[in-house]
């Protein structure tokens, strides 16, 4: 049978002490002695007596931003951690309560509110001055720059000078617009042809003619096309088609003349043939649901703006 040889350990019995190995992650005795030291005999900061005397003649109050919970939530409603403004004490400290602390926040809150006070009393009193900007600008919603200088208006209350300047010089060429438009009306009405001027806007039939012919009469009262006449199709079947126009101080151009006049001889008689055709009002264009109504052909409301 093979045995091992036996181990010999006669050479240690000369050590006198045992060998001890410090733990390497422990930190050295001469750290902890310093630190312990430091505690013992440090010198408050200027920093520890400046809070030390802020906390001292300001109340403890409940954590603004935590409401005194000590916790941080998140915006959908998730458990994130400590309130970071009070470490999750809940507790903050609040503003000084002495009289002067207190009576130069008051005055600080009066120059305030001063300020916002007269900021609003110049808008006010700029809106005053440019009313004719601002009417302009209501009266032009579907403008681009009207609608931009609007914009503008509600979030800073009021415009540059060099929007104003724009606005008003589009103000000037509008009323050179319409100025010429007055001028031609003027001079001379219709001599011949057909005049639909008199003819309020609406729908129509011919009176006791074709019941497939409808129309629809325009007259814009702005913009670009104020004072013209349009006539168009006002058929189920044949929205869109135009059937002609009449600018200012002119005659009409266009189709279906005959029938035309015949509805401008009588403009009620055809608003009412329109309404009993089709049961809808012929000048707002509603469902016609009244008894009386129905009958007649017309809204009593829209009758009456029509001076019926």
């Amino acid at each position: 049978m093979n045995l091992q040889p036996a181990v010999d350990f006669s050479d240690l019995d000369d050590l006198d002490t045992a060998v001890v190995v410090e733990d390497s992650k422990a930190p050295p005795k001469s750290y902890l002695a310093a630190a312990a030291n430091f505690a013992e005999n440090h010198e408050p900061t200027k920093w520890d007596i400046l809070k030390a005397r802020k906390s001292a003649d300001r109340p403890v109050i409940d954590c603004p931003k935590c409401r005194g919970t000590g916790k941080f939530y998140s915006f959908t409603g998730r458990l994130v951690g400590n309130c970071l403004k009070c470490d999750g004490s809940g507790k903050t400290i609040g503003l000084k309560q002495d009289t002067a602390s207190v009576k130069a926040r008051e005055q600080a809150a009066a120059r305030r509110e001063a300020k916002k006070a007269e900021a609003e009393a110049a808008k006010i009193a700029w809106r005053e001055e440019h009313a004719d900007v601002l009417d302009w600008i209501s009266r032009n919603d579907s403008f681009d720059f009207a609608v931009s200088l609007g914009e503008a208006i509600a979030k800073w209350g009021t415009l540059t000078g060099n929007q104003v300047a724009a606005a008003r010089r589009c103000i000037e060429r509008e009323a050179a617009r319409k100025a010429e438009r007055a001028v031609q009306a003027a001079q001379a009405a219709p001599t011949q042809g057909l005049d639909l001027s008199a003819v309020p806007a609406g729908r129509y039939a011919v009176p006791g003619g074709d019941t497939r012919l409808k129309v629809m009469i325009q007259k814009p009262s702005s913009g670009k096309w104020g004072g013209f006449v349009f006539v168009r199709d006002a058929a189920a079947y044949g929205e869109g088609n135009r059937y002609g126009l009449q600018a200012p101080g002119q005659a009409y151009r266009g189709q279906i003349v005959e029938q035309l006049k015949a509805i401008a001889a009588d403009p009620e008689a055809a608003a009412v043939a329109y309404g009993r055709l089709t049961s809808v009002c012929s000048r707002c264009g509603r469902p016609l649901e009244d008894e009386a109504s129905v009958a007649r052909g017309i809204g009593p409301v829209c009758a009456k703006l029509n001076g019926w």
